[in-house]
């Protein structure tokens, strides 16, 4: 399964910095990834995600669910104009919502939404979240700051005040291990991608990881494992991609990670853990299905 694709991006529509290489293949792009995978969520992270995403992208295939939230980096976005329409999608309950999110904690790009307006931001979006009932999508990444010790605090705070118990995942974990044993020592899971293997103390801390408590994402179109990142030397067959520009019909471009990359993370995955593939792809299913309520 692939919890986290952002299958909204330009990329998917053929665009990269603001020019048109080739047209879209994202119909392409989501049925070759569903010949690898049971099932794609699509994260939201604006307003503006969800309307492409619901004008776009939901009419490709019945089978992609989502999520809704608002990115921290999106924070000053963040309205009461924004609030109402994002209790209005939830209380339409529409077909395929999987989670709440992506929402969370950045402070590595704080140029974009500075920490103390995503801090109130996250807390308003934690009620709209526990009254939805729905898992949690979290974004959190270190700065200058260590941003894991906030969003802990914060769901813990809130839950004691609360009396509700969150369930959900930290996705694109690329943290310390003190930060994953953080975050082990709550009920959430740890989403890893292709950013989770850059460099060998990557692979240390993601070997410290119990295979129960992972979910695999792709990220993309972002976060693929390229020759240059330590676990590559896990992966078996990657495919070969083109320049934007040399695009063709059915092809992978170069440097933009597609759903199926979700491959590529249980290669490496299965390898650290000395595991076969159908082993590690097994356990991250069940752990979906414990967490979705998948029969």
């Amino acid at each position: 399964m692939d919890i986290g694709a952002n299958l909204c991006d330009d990329m998917f529509q053929g665009m990269y910095h603001g020019k048109q290489k080739h047209i879209a293949d994202v119909q392409a792009v989501i049925s070759r990834s569903f010949n690898q995978l049971k099932e794609i969520t699509v994260t939201i992270g604006s307003i503006a995600d969800y309307e492409r995403f619901v004008t776009h992208i939901q009419p490709l295939s019945e089978k992609l669910t989502f999520t809704i939230g608002i990115h921290p980096t999106n924070a000053l976005q963040y309205t009461e104009a924004v609030e109402t329409q994002i209790k209005q999608i939830l209380d339409q309950n529409p077909k395929g919502l999987k989670m709440f999110g992506e929402f969370g904690l950045d402070y590595d790009r704080i140029q974009f939404a500075p920490i103390d307006v995503q801090i109130p931001v996250f807390k308003k979006q934690l009620t709209l979240a526990h009254n939805s009932g729905l898992p949690l999508f979290l974004h959190c990444r270190n700065g200058e700051k260590n941003a894991y010790d906030d969003l802990i605090n914060l769901l813990q705070q809130y839950q004691l005040e609360n009396e509700c118990k969150f369930e959900g995942v930290i996705h694109s974990f690329d943290g310390t291990l003190e930060d994953a044993q953080k975050i082990l020592q709550t009920q959430f899971y740890i989403g890893l991608n292709g950013c989770s293997f850059k460099s060998e103390e990557n692979l240390a801390v993601a070997k410290q990881i119990p295979l129960d408590r992972i979910l695999t994402e792709s990220d993309c179109p972002y976060c693929d494992i390229r020759p240059t990142h330590a676990g590559f030397k896990y992966v078996k067959n990657p495919p070969t991609g083109v320049k934007p520009e040399k695009w063709t019909e059915n092809c992978y471009v170069k440097g933009r990670n597609e759903p199926n990359g979700v491959v590529q993370v249980i290669q490496v995955l299965a390898g650290l853990h000395n595991k076969t593939y159908d082993e590690v792809y097994d356990i991250c299913w069940q752990n979906a299905q414990k967490l979705f309520k998948i029969q």
